[in-house]
């Protein structure tokens, strides 16, 4: 296809819906889905046309509604909102954790609302993890300089770093003597 062809047509627009990696979806006023983006069946399992008709919200986890719907009351009043954290469920039942933001659209009269969405469920994992690490004795350890360094790592990998640290320190033993 040629260059003009594209830019010309609307072959660019499907080009760009079809290939981004955002979760972006069109809601009608009452919140029935009229549109979602590809990406939704990478990052949720589920195909467009699977969700379209539906209703998003049954998917969001029961404690981040009341968020997610005062990030909507928002956006009516003021025409953007950005959405906080939010757990969604994916096709498989993992929860993901997702952040993005909305944007009311008047189309001829029907409000409706674009959602744009990205999955940050590592970074939101790796947050809580530092959380939890502060909040136990790593606080202490970096409040204190106790050490110049602190190494987190996931639990079942200790055995074989005490293991790594007791062959260190026997050889260290024999060739001190």
């Amino acid at each position: 296809m040629q260059r003009s062809s594209i830019l010309n047509g609307g072959d660019l627009h499907r080009l760009v819906v079809d290939n981004i990696t955002e979760l972006v979806a069109l809601l009608d006023p009452d919140g029935v889905v009229l549109y979602a983006s590809a990406a939704h069946e990478h990052k949720l399992g589920y195909a467009p046309e699977e969700l379209i008709g539906g209703v998003l919200t049954t998917l969001i986890h029961p404690d981040d509604l009341g968020q997610v719907g005062d990030a909507f009351e928002v956006c009516a009043t003021d025409g953007r909102a950005q959405l906080p954290e939010f757990r969604i469920r994916h096709r498989d039942g993992r929860w993901l954790v997702l952040d993005g933001g909305l944007t009311a659209i008047d189309a001829g009269g029907l409000e409706l609302t674009l959602v744009t969405a990205r999955d940050v469920t590592e970074r939101a994992r790796r947050d809580r993890a530092e959380r939890e690490f502060v909040a136990n004795d790593g606080g202490r350890i970096a409040a204190e300089a106790l050490a110049d360094h602190v190494v987190v790592t996931p639990s079942e990998h200790i055995p074989r770093i005490q293991e790594a640290q007791a062959s260190a320190y026997h050889l260290l033993r024999e060739l001190v003597g």
